[in-house]
Order: C-alpha cells, then structure tokens, then sequence
C-alpha cells in the first residue's frame, strides 16, 4: 500500500461514523468522485494548480453524502489523492503502451478511445484493492406510483414565473393606499352618523363597550378570515399588539391627521364612542367591514412575514352595503320613484352633503336673478348632477326626488312639471321632506332622522352650487322659508332640520347692498327760474319749460357730534 493510499484509508476510519461505514456507499463515493474529476477535467493539471477547484468538488461531496463542515479537510484531502492516482495511472500507462503498426491503421474513432477513461478507472484500485464497481445503478427505480405521479403533473399546467429582470417593484400592493380608500369610507360614516354627533354632549358608557367589542370582533374577524394559517402563538402576539391602547391611540390619530392632539387616553375612548356611534346608525356590516380591511393593510405593511401565508380579505354583503373593484362601499337602492307617461325626463337626484373625497362640478356662471325672463319654464336636464349622483350615491342616502316649477302661468306648452309618484309610509316615517329652492328652481329630497345627521351648511351650499349652475365667484346664502331667518351656521341648519317636518331652504345670492334711488336723490320740478321749494302743479305747462334738479337728503347727524363751523 502506497503513502496515499494509506492516507485515504486513514481518512475512511475517521469517517467510518458516517456513512462511509457500508463499503457500497463507499464505492459510490469513489465513482462520484471519479466522475467530477473527469467533467470538469481537473487530472489535466497539478492539483497545487487548482485550489479553488478542489476545494468546491470537496465540499460538494460533503454536502451530498451528510457530512458536517468540520470534516471539509478531510474531503479536500480525498479529492487530492484522486487526482494525483489519476494523473499518476495515466503516465503509467502512456510508457507502458508501444508503438503498434496495425493499431495505427485503424481508425482514430475506434471504440477503445471512446472507453480510455473507463479502463483508467478500472485499473484504479482503492484501499481495499478492489476495483470500483462502476455498474452502480446511479438512477432511480421506476415505480407504478411514480409513473402515476409523472403523469399527473404532466397533465397539469404548471405556473410559468416571469423572469427576474422583468419584475417591477411598483407590482407590489400599496396597501398605504387601500389604508387611505377605508379611512375615507370611515370618516364618511361618522360625519353622517347621528349618534356620533350626539356624543359630543351626550357620554355613554355602552356605546364605548359596544365599540370596543367592535374593534375585537374586527380583529379575530381578519385573523379567522386571512391568517387561518398562521402559528396561533403569533396571532395571540398579533392581536395583544393591535389591541395595545398605543396602537389603538395611534390608530386614532390617523383617521384625522388634522385634529387636535389628545392624550392616548382620550384617543383610545374617542375612538370607540365613534365606531360604537356608526354601528348603533349603519349597523355592523358598513361599520366592521372597511375597519377589518384597514386591519388587514395594517398587518400586511407592518408584517410582511404574514404576507406569505395570507389570504386575501374580499366580502361581499347582499342586502347592505357592497364593495366594488374600487373598494367604495355603495348604499343600498332606496324605494325607485315612478312617474307618469307624461312625465318630464328627471334628472338624477343631488344627495344633502357630499364626502370631502368627491369632487364637485361647477357649471358656468349663470346671470343674476334679476335679468332673468318674466316668461319662465320648467328647468333644463343638469347634465354635471349625473356625475355628481353617481360618484356620491355610493356612500350616502338617495334622495327622492328634483323637481321644477314655475311660478309664473306663462309657461311653454309642451313643458310639464315631474309627476312624483307618493312615497310610502315606511319610507316618510323615518324621513323628512326637504326642498331646496332657487329662484322658479325646487330640489326635493328626503332625509333620514334616525341614522343621518344634519347636512353641514358647506355642503348644502356646494350641492346648490351644483344643482343650480351657480358659479364659483357667486356668494350664496341660506333661508329658511318659513321664518325668513338667515341660516349662516351648521348650528341654525341643525334647528331647522330638528324642528319642522317639512324643511323649506331657500338658496339665493348675495351681493353689495343695493341702495334706492329715493334714497339717494329726490327729484323735483318747478318753473324755469322759480324756487325750487315753492314748485305748483302747473309748472310742467310754463313757456320756459322745466329744470329737473337732484337734491341730496339732508344729513342727519347727532347733536351731539354737532361741529360749528368757523
């Protein structure tokens, strides 16, 4: 046995606790060994020449038969002494072979060329002087479960992955933007909701329970619904973070970045007399469901290690309100008011407030009311009030109506009023009637009392805008028809809406001040060269004719600003 032959079998008795304790793994390591040698042509140099190259043939070795790292030297060594015996058999047998005439007539692509390598390997002799046993099956025996699987999954479609180049980042989901489209739809419902107006004056102890369950069941609601698959040890972490009175605070605070800072305290009962105050109008499913998705944005930003295992958060509700592929919750339909055959073509209805997030139309201005035709007829179609209705239908109460009327007898033939089909019990029991009026212009609609809040006097002010054409530059002012008092505030609006059953607004604009003429001159007529204070009725008739002349009004001042003159 020869110097490194004896090294190889030293180095198998250290790695006789492993694998290499059965001689057959043993000899399949030899021709594995053997094999990289020969594809990647490392008996062509000194094995000094090619560190880099023996060390990665080593440690692949290692890892395929389950050694540990600190065996490394070891394979390193066992790959040296497998190039150096066949690089060492090669020379051998290169000076052992003679010159033969009739070999060389033969041709060069004889079948002995094509197997040199295997018969170097033959030759190759191992600690055991035995030859390695090449006829290892390397290949997998073919079962009937195994074609059985093969042919299954070729007959699936396999998933094509785009390459990596191709990927864009901007792919990913902004779920600070899905965060924003929830945000809205909340902030829509507390403004709208009765109940949350109320608890400005009005504190009570189980609308804030009954919001605080809210924003539990909305958590264990996402986690059933998206994490199902998830360590239950992190979702009882999870939930103990959402749940912290410092992230529910903060929570808070985002909804409105414009409110005023408050203690986290007051943020955390701030927060549940809301959600408490929108559930109690709206009920639960267009309460729980944006806040349970604004849940799940917030989870899949701030861990993206649950974004692997999550399903995706959709609902769907039948009967209340819906999500559409813009994730804007959409009302139910009100009771459909039906005209007559005869009927003029309605426009679609203006709703009493518009969210901040809709953007209003503004038509064109339209003259003052004072050039305005004495011979009126019913109003024209209000082509910006489509767009209007259908982007703000989605999130509040549809009116019943918008009708025209005529205040003069001298209107056009073929121009009707609306014929307004009666609205229901149901519906008027829970319901005010409120007509907005413009000049001959009415805007009827109706306004929940149960679950609804008075309408801000912003935005009556833009849905007028809107439906009357009224233009930006237009100062436009509120009065109550009944009192003629001026509305300026959310506050007089909210009287209004409080007191009477049917509400009366009227909608005009207002101006500079308009001062009359007798008040600022006074004309008189009197003889031609005569005193004007002493003018007769025939004065008109005098052959000198008549000098009208403006006298201004005497100046009335108090005596005691009275200042002599000098």
């Amino acid at each position: 046995m020869d110097r490194k032959q004896g090294i190889t079998h030293q180095i198998r008795s250290r790695l006789s606790a492993g694998a290499f304790a059965d001689d057959r793994l043993w000899k399949r390591f030899s021709a594995r060994r053997l094999e990289l040698i020969d594809t990647l042509d490392l008996s062509s140099k000194k094995a000094s020449e090619q560190e880099a190259e023996i060390q990665n043939v080593a440690e692949s070795l290692r890892k395929e038969f389950g050694y540990s790292v600190e065996y490394t030297q070891d394979f390193d060594k066992l790959v040296r002494a497998a190039v150096q015996s066949v690089r060492r058999n090669r020379k051998r047998s290169s000076k052992s072979k003679k010159p033969d005439p009739k070999r060389q007539k033969h041709s060069t692509s004889s079948p002995e060329s094509e197997e040199q390598f295997i018969s170097e390997i033959a030759r190759l002799r191992d600690v055991h002087d035995d030859v390695v046993d090449l006829s290892y099956p390397r290949t997998r025996a073919q079962s009937t479960v195994d074609h059985a699987s093969a042919t299954i999954n070729h007959m699936l479609a396999q998933p094509k992955l785009p390459p990596l180049k191709q990927l864009d980042i901007r792919d990913t989901p902004d779920f600070d933007q899905g965060i924003l489209k929830c945000r809205t739809i909340l902030i829509n419902l507390i403004d709208r909701s009765k109940s949350c107006a109320e608890s400005v004056t009005k504190k009570s102890g189980n609308l804030q329970l009954l919001g605080q369950s809210v924003i539990s069941a909305c958590i264990a609601y996402v986690f059933e619904k998206s994490f199902d698959q998830v360590n239950p040890k992190s979702i009882d972490y999870l939930r103990g973070k959402l749940e912290n009175p410092r992230h529910l605070a903060e929570f808070f605070r985002r909804l409105d970045p414009n409110a005023p800072q408050v203690t986290d305290e007051v943020a955390v009962i701030s927060l549940y007399m809301l959600l408490g105050g929108c559930v109690k109008d709206f009920g639960f499913t267009s309460t729980m469901m944006p806040l349970a998705k604004m849940f799940f944005f917030c989870i899949m930003r701030d861990y993206p290690f649950f974004a692997k295992v999550a399903t995706d958060f959709e609902y769907y509700e039948g009967r209340g309100a819906v999500v559409d592929t813009d994730n804007t919750p959409v009302a139910p339909a009100a009771p459909a008011d039906t005209a007559s055959a005869g009927a003029a073509t309605v426009p679609p209805p203006v709703p009493t407030s518009v969210p901040a997030s809709v953007p209003v139309p503004v038509a064109a201005p339209i003259p003052t009311p004072s050039t305005y035709p004495t011979t009126t007829t019913t109003a024209p179609t209000l082509p910006p009030l489509a767009t209007l209705a259908e982007a703000s239908a989605r999130v509040l109460p549809i009116p019943s109506a918008i009708s025209s009327t005529s205040h003069t007898p001298a209107a056009t033939p073929h121009a009707r009023s609306p014929v307004i089909a009666p609205v229901t019990a149901s519906v008027t029991k829970h319901r005010k009637k409120v007509l907005l009026q413009f000049c001959d212009k009415v805007l009827e609609f109706s306004y929940p009392i149960q679950n609804s809040a008075p309408p801000r006097h912003g935005e009556l002010i833009e849905n007028a805008r809107s439906a009357f054409h009224l233009a930006n530059n237009t100062i436009v002012g509120l009065r109550d028809l009944r009192t003629h008092q001026h509305l300026s505030s959310d506050s007089d609006l909210e009287r209004v809406f409080l007191h009477h059953e049917v509400i009366e607004i009227e909608v005009f604009t207002m101006g500079t001040k308009a001062i009359p003429i007798y008040e600022l001159t006074s004309t008189v007529t009197g003889h031609q060269g005569g005193d004007g204070g002493n003018n007769n009725g025939n004065g008109g008739n005098s052959s000198g004719g008549t000098q009208p002349r403006y006298l201004l009004p005497p100046l009335k001042l108090p005596v005691d600003n009275f200042q002599p003159l000098l």
